[in-house]
């Protein structure tokens, strides 16, 4: 439906380019997104606005990617993308320009008036700062995002 890869291959993808960073002595950077109160804006609008989101958030995403990132689809409101040869720094100058973007773009709001505008929060982690696998990568990630989303949305978190 996105066009971009899905969960399982995204962590295959992700253990491989760990191993190629740490034989280049390179940085790995992971990204793991979740739009901001998906679930309200799905039960109000129904899955076909639901799923021109999710379209609309892949079509964001890849158009800010190098040819070497890859992104997936991993969930009903979440994305992953993996950042070969780019550390922290770089990602959250990358990732502020999506979510930015995302912030900025209307939305359909099927019935009603007037422009509706999403969010996301995202969770970064870097190898080997935060891990040296893909399982550790997702959980720092995941442990990261949770906190941008308790602390109220439209964050990134890389440091927490």
């Amino acid at each position: 439906m996105t066009g971009l890869y899905n969960a399982s291959y995204i962590h295959e993808r992700l253990d491989e380019e760990i191993q190629r960073a740490a034989y280049f002595q390179r940085p790995c950077s992971f990204a793991y997104f979740n739009i901001d109160h998906f679930g309200a804006y799905a039960m109000k609008y129904g899955q076909p606005a639901s799923e021109e989101v999710l379209k609309i958030v892949a079509g964001i995403l890849s158009k800010h990617l190098s040819p070497f990132d890859r992104a997936a689809h991993t969930a009903k409101d979440e994305f992953a993308v993996i950042f070969p040869d780019k550390n922290k720094k770089k990602v959250i100058e990358i990732v502020g320009r999506i979510s930015q973007e995302i912030a900025t773009y209307p939305m359909a709001n099927p019935g009603i008036a007037g422009t509706l505008f999403l969010t996301v929060c995202t969770g970064i982690s870097e190898d080997p700062l935060d891990g040296t696998s893909a399982d550790q990568l997702y959980s720092r990630a995941a442990d990261r995002l949770k906190l941008a989303k308790e602390k109220g949305g439209n964050l990134i978190e890389a440091f927490a």
